[in-house]
């Protein structure tokens, strides 16, 4: 403690002779501010009541007094311990009046006695009163037994005299009223060493570089190293991250507040039977706004939200039974998840995210397809790039989008910075359904031993398609507050002959605006009839650009039934492949065996 630091004492003491004599032990220190009162009991803590607890440091009384004041303040009580010497001296008046007393007083009093008396073989009688009323009662009863003096405190002084019984005081000597100061200026001293101690950790995590948020039980702020502009939305999201918390480790996610990407980590202490959530922010100084340019920074509960959980099992579009899928969830194998268009690859990629060790931290998707110079520059070099972080599961999506130069230096970048070691690494790669597995992904799938998961395009799970409808329905049902229950069977029999291009994204478009345009509770076939004919015609736009109406010169008539444009379409595309049922099919996107179909229908 500095020299001149004052030390504010509040004395509350029984009687005038003890306010004398604490002023008296306090003279010699010249740190300390004492204002003593007298007042016994309920005036005393009356007393400390009118106080204000900013004017004082600690306060000093004795006995009961003390143990009441505590009740009624948060300042620290530092008790005036009557000593042995103090009863003693007392005992040895008492002989010389008369030897039958009694010792009354507080526990405060009668522990000491009884050790005293114990000690020198006194015969003494000692009684213990918790209560001005119980000291009443107690000194009725050893009057009527013909008590002839008490030794007491002062409330028992009080009363014994207004009763006309004999009775001598304990006073607290000097030497426990000097004990009383020390204590209260040692009690002071650690108090100003903490409190420096405090100012100065607060001071270096002002000074830290990252935010500090510190909370108690009762999610409320306790402590914050953070600018007030702009808190109050950064604690609100931080109480919503409180239930993420163990006692084991850091819950690490990022979060995209204001237009700025913040890496946060959350962690819980105990201290003695309390717990504190600590959550430690820092700007991911990222050049742009994350997500915009290809990296997307997501936590476990974010990922809980997606519409897609609803409709369709992660697990049942890899194949893989559920143990095992969860088997390799838990894994570190990078994996490469491949299959055409559509099959969903980016939702099984969240779901290893979600299942595996590492979803206390972010999962980082970074879409190569959105990937520019600029973020390719800040990914390789930036020092804030997650290729420089760790226990992170890091998803590159649209693998087979990222031109061959940038294919060898991202491999090179991994195999020489154990990258695969330190992160889960997860790749996807999609192609169309006349299309083949790129190059890129057979050389990753080697050199990193990934585990391979093969999304089946939705024509090969048409047995699937009225449970995946009912699912996604019932979906639709909740999220647009519709009656829908099902489709018949007409509708039924036109959605598992459709081919699906563009598998279970177009098959989840399709049914939502199916759900949105019926009008009756189950979906009628020619509602699905005129849908899946317009789709068609897109289908037939993508797979040739000059289509208009028109396809490889032959006029395609759209006033006509879909099963009949479904033919036209067939035979202009056999036609095109010079009569082969085998190249037509596969530039369709349908078995032999379907093509044949149609076409011996048409006979």
């Amino acid at each position: 403690m500095m020299k001149t630091e004052r030390v504010r004492i509040l004395g509350i003491v029984p009687y005038e002779g003890m306010k004398y004599a604490l002023q008296k032990q306090a003279e010699p220190y010249e740190t300390i501010d004492l204002t003593v009162y007298v007042g016994d009991l309920h005036q005393g803590a009356a007393i400390v009541q009118k106080s204000l607890p900013e004017d004082y440091d600690v306060i000093i009384s004795r006995g009961g007094t003390a143990e009441l004041i505590r009740t009624v303040t948060q300042l620290p009580v530092i008790e005036i311990e009557l000593s042995i010497y103090d009863i003693l001296r007392s005992i040895k008046m008492a002989d010389k009046f008369a030897p039958n007393y009694t010792i009354v007083g507080f526990p405060s009093i009668t522990r000491s006695a009884r050790i005293l008396c114990d000690l020198m073989q006194y015969p003494a009688h000692i009684c213990t009163i918790h209560s001005v009323d119980e000291a009443s009662s107690v000194l009725l009863g050893l009057q009527q037994q013909g008590c002839r003096i008490i030794i007491c405190d002062t409330i028992t002084d009080t009363t014994a005299r207004q009763m006309g019984m004999n009775a001598i005081l304990i006073n607290s000597g000097a030497e426990s009223i000097s004990h009383a100061l020390e204590q209260a200026v040692s009690l002071c001293r650690n108090h100003s060493r903490l409190r420096a101690e405090n100012n100065l950790l607060k001071q270096v995590l002002l000074k830290s570089g990252c935010d500090t948020f510190i909370f108690n039980e009762k999610q409320e702020l306790f402590f914050s190293s953070a600018e007030p502009s702009g808190a109050d939305r950064i604690i609100g999201i931080l109480r919503g991250e409180m239930e993420q918390l163990s006692d084991a480790g850091q819950h690490r996610f990022f979060k995209n507040i204001n237009g700025v990407l913040y890496s946060i980590t959350g962690q819980r202490f105990l201290l003695g039977d309390a717990a504190y959530s600590v959550f430690y922010l820092s700007v991911n100084k990222i050049p742009f706004t994350s997500g915009r340019y290809g990296i997307l920074y997501q936590n476990s509960r974010e990922l809980d939200n997606s519409f897609y959980n609803y409709f369709y099992n992660f697990s049942s579009s890899s194949r893989e039974p559920l143990p095992a899928f969860d088997q390799l969830c838990q894994s570190s194998h990078p994996i490469m998840i491949f299959g055409e268009n559509g099959t969903g690859p980016e939702h099984v990629a969240e779901a290893v995210y979600a299942k595996g060790s590492l979803s206390s931290g972010p999962l980082v998707s970074i879409d190569f397809s959105l990937v520019n110079d600029k973020t390719w520059t800040f990914l390789t070099n930036h020092y804030n790039s997650p290729f420089h972080d760790n226990n992170n599961t890091i998803y590159f999506k649209n693998f087979h989008c990222l031109p061959q130069a940038r294919v060898t230096r991202l491999l090179s970048l991994i195999l020489d910075t154990n990258f695969a070691r330190r992160n889960r690494l997860v790749f996807s790669c999609t192609y169309g359904f006349k299309g083949n597995i790129p190059e890129s992904c057979l050389t990753y799938i080697d050199k990193l031993s990934c585990v391979t998961l093969y999304l089946p395009p939705l024509r090969e799970r048409t047995a699937e398609i009225p449970a995946l409808a009912n699912l996604l329905l019932s979906a639709l049902n909740v999220q647009y507050s519709r009656e829908i229950l099902g489709l018949d069977n007409d509708a039924l029999k036109q959605m598992q002959d459709y081919h699906w291009p563009g598998n279970y994204s177009q098959f989840q478009r399709i049914l939502t605006g199916l759900a949105m345009a019926a009008s009756d509770s189950y979906i009628s076939g020619l509602l699905t009839e005129e849908t899946l004919k317009k789709e068609l015609v897109f289908d037939a736009a993508a797979d040739d650009p000059s289509f208009s109406g028109t396809l490889s010169g032959e006029r395609i008539s759209l006033d006509q039934p879909l099963n009949r444009i479904t033919l036209d379409i067939i035979r202009t595309v056999l036609k095109k492949n010079n009569g082969n049922q085998s190249a037509a099919a596969k530039q369709l996107g349908i078995g032999r065996s379907t093509l044949w179909r149609y076409l011996k229908d048409a006979d």
